[in-house]
């Protein structure tokens, strides 16, 4: 069955009467924007994409302090195993 399907009524009205227009608003208005089943998962989506790059933008600005980190490091551990030597 069409959306679109004139029905006794349509004339004058380019074929979108009363009938074809309460059609249109039955599919648009059906269970797929009342029900609320998704909606939770889709909070629940963006919540962890939102993590997961709050993550990778800590990691990224954090990878040169922790560089700088091991390098001192490195380096008194160095000292250190020529002055034990």
């Amino acid at each position: 069955m069409s959306l679109l399907k004139k029905t006794a009524g349509d004339e004058g009205t380019c074929g979108l009467g009363l009938g074809a227009l309460q059609r249109l608003r039955v599919a648009y208005d059906g269970p797929l924007w009342r029900g609320e089943e998704g909606q939770d998962l889709l909070e629940y989506s963006l919540l962890l994409a939102f993590i997961v790059l709050a993550g990778a933008a800590s990691f990224i600005s954090m990878g040169g302090t922790i560089n700088g980190l091991w390098g001192i490091v490195n380096s008194r551990l160095a000292a250190a195993n020529q002055t034990g030597s």
